[in-house]
């Protein structure tokens, strides 16, 4: 039965995930939703303002405010391009544009209400400041947070249901964290990055990317038993051959299986993909640089 549920499962997620993979949300639509979003949280901004008592303010002006943010707002989303990206591979960057795009438009609308205040005495463009706070910190994070739960929602749906190996990361450092993101980037992975190891005592007992880092001492059988870990990958740029043989020597006698990732030199475009993690070499295990022979 619980095969059949498993079965059933993966045929599911299977389609789902082809259905992410052949259709994707056109760039139009998206810049189109950016923009509703600004004009509809504008007038909420307003209502938030006063209170939600209609009363208060006349809607034609508030209307006619939220018209000039949309016009903004619009000009600043095609100024940045903040809508090009697709929504299910959000990245740091495509959340820096929406940043930028909405802070730019802020400060364009801030500036305009305060010169329409000192000279062109115009209400229809003196747009309270308050509403524009309201209105930038509300929209940026509405963006932001859909962009990110649609990235989170095809990462759940297309994540493999088999069991993954649990990992250690040696390495605390630059190196290890991009190890951590690529391996994470993978969906149909066999990997998991569950801690990280660094002899940094400054790190230890800390947490990178959400996960524990731990001092090379906690390596030990009881550990490796009680979290169920099958190996770790030894991400450190600069180390002597005597200590990564020390490390590997390690880990082999605890029955770990022990990977590396690729020389930056193979890298592409400052990447690299999760099927160039390696197993390491046996020359790593002598403790110095190999000896080769003048033919």
């Amino acid at each position: 039965m619980d095969q059949i549920y498993h079965n059933l499962i993966n045929r599911l997620q299977l389609k789902i995930k082809q259905m992410y993979e052949r259709h994707s949300i056109p760039r139009w639509i998206v810049f189109g939703m950016d923009n509703a979003a600004v004009f509809v949280v504008f007038i909420f901004a307003y209502l938030l303002r006063f209170n939600f008592e209609l009363s208060a303010f006349e809607m034609s002006l508030a209307l006619r405010h939220a018209t000039i943010a949309l016009v903004i707002y619009l000009l600043s989303s095609l100024l940045i391009r903040s809508f090009v990206g697709l929504l299910r591979y959000t990245t740091v960057e495509d959340i820096m544009k929406v940043f930028l795009s909405s802070s730019y438009a802020f400060f364009v609308l801030a500036l305009i209400s305060f010169l329409s205040r000192r000279i062109y005495r115009d209400e229809n463009l003196v747009i309270p400041y308050s509403i524009l706070i309201i209105h930038y910190v509300t929209v940026t994070v509405l963006l932001i947070f859909v962009r990110i739960n649609i990235k989170v929602l095809y990462h759940l749906v297309t994540s493999s249901f088999t069991e993954k190996k649990s990992m250690l990361v040696y390495g605390a450092g630059q190196m290890g964290a991009i190890v951590k993101r690529v391996i994470q980037s993978d969906n149909n992975g066999i990997y998991q990055v569950v801690g990280y190891l660094d002899d940094n005592r400054s790190l230890q007992g800390k947490m990178l990317d959400g996960i524990d880092v731990y001092s090379p001492s906690i390596l030990t059988q009881e550990f490796i038993s009680k979290n169920r870990i099958e190996g770790f990958i030894l991400a450190i740029r600069k180390i002597s051959p005597a200590k990564k043989s020390e490390i590997i020597k390690a880990a082999l006698s605890l029955g770990l299986e022990i990977l590396e990732p690729p020389s930056v030199e193979t890298w592409t475009n400052g990447q690299f993909s999760p099927h160039q993690i390696h197993k390491v070499k046996v020359e790593d295990l002598l403790g110095r640089e190999p000896i080769e022979l003048n033919m």
